[in-house]
């Protein structure tokens, strides 16, 4: 196998990831196994079997097929003594499992993202943090704070997805006028459930005077004038009922 062959593994990988996006993961089956069988024959060269190994989990969690994480989560178990990329993918191939699952231990979640973008996959660690906070709708606090993680690895498009959809209303000028931004949506939830400026900054690792300044743009957004009023507000903008509380 020549050196080109070899890069080529590299990109091969990225087609993985983005053939099990498009439903095309049967079509690309064939390439994954001739990449994988190539790194066998030359005893798993790290850079490349590695990556290869990350494309077969990344396929398991685009498809919500955690069994078929476990052969390429093992054999990066297996490789991590001998490499950090590896110790990091194997890692975060675990707490995908559990999120899949749909038991997101938190400190774990958080450490396995943060692990992977140290060893330069902070898109795939905001990936795994954005997607565990969507799966603790019990534990408000710790949603946040996995939101804040993946905010953190990777501000721009991974948290967005995280939102959740704001309630329609009638009246639209009304509702877009409630809208909050993704901090103050942060902010807000930790808010109703009577949390000190100081609780909510650690929660979200920012300062309890940037909490504070949140909270003035809010009450400015939603007109509110006191803190009754507030709560009540910020119920209605986040769409939570009694019940919900």
């Amino acid at each position: 196998t020549g050196d080109s062959s070899l890069y080529s593994l590299l990109c091969l990988s990225s087609l993985i990831d983005a053939g099990a996006r498009l439903g095309k993961s049967q079509e690309l089956a064939t390439y994954l196994a001739t990449g994988l069988e190539i790194t066998t024959r030359l005893g798993h060269p790290p850079l490349w079997s590695n990556h290869l190994w990350w494309a077969g989990i990344k396929q398991g969690i685009l498809l919500n097929k955690p069994a078929s994480l476990a052969p390429y989560a093992q054999a990066l178990v297996a490789a991590a003594p001998h490499s950090p990329v590896a110790a990091a993918m194997a890692q975060a191939g675990a707490a995908w499992m559990g999120v899949l699952g749909g038991k997101v231990e938190l400190d774990a979640v958080e450490q396995s993202a943060r692990s992977l973008a140290t060893v330069g996959l902070a898109w795939d660690g905001a990936r795994l943090a954005a997607h565990g906070s969507r799966r603790m709708s019990d534990d408000r606090r710790g949603a946040a704070r996995l939101l804040a993680c993946a905010r953190e690895l990777h501000p721009p498009e991974i948290t967005r997805q995280s939102q959740p959809k704001p309630t329609q209303s009638a009246d639209t000028s009304q509702h877009d006028k409630m809208q909050l931004s993704e901090r103050e949506h942060d902010v807000a939830v930790l808010i109703l459930e009577g949390k000190t400026y100081a609780e909510i900054g650690k929660a979200i690792f920012i300062s309890p005077r940037t909490v504070e300044h949140h909270v003035a743009s809010i009450r400015r957004r939603l007109d509110a004038r006191s803190r009754s009023d507030l709560i009540a507000k910020l119920r209605l903008s986040l769409g939570i009922t009694g019940e919900d509380q």
